[in-house]
């Protein structure tokens, strides 16, 4: 059983929690779905109610999608009051 809540249908190689607290958790997860061998990247989002529930994911499908997202992010970053 992984760490981490997610589907049945995902093997959790590695993850790291970035954030969990309030009620509120973000991790990044390298995992492969059980069918396959591929290893895929993603940033989860989760809620505790009850029990804790993924209410986001981002995955990389690629690593020119992640450069373009990153530039993205990192040409808007000094506009942000963080």
């Amino acid at each position: 059983m992984s760490k981490f809540p997610v589907s049945d249908h995902i093997d959790v190689i590695e993850g790291n929690t970035l954030y969990k607290e309030d009620g509120w958790w973000r991790a990044v997860i390298l995992y492969t779905k059980k069918d396959s061998s591929k290893k895929k990247l993603a940033l989860y989002w989760w809620v505790h109610n009850d029990s804790w529930q993924r209410i986001g994911k981002w995955q990389a499908e690629s690593k020119g999608q992640w450069e373009k997202e990153k530039q993205a992010m990192d040409s808007w970053i000094s506009r942000a009051d963080i």
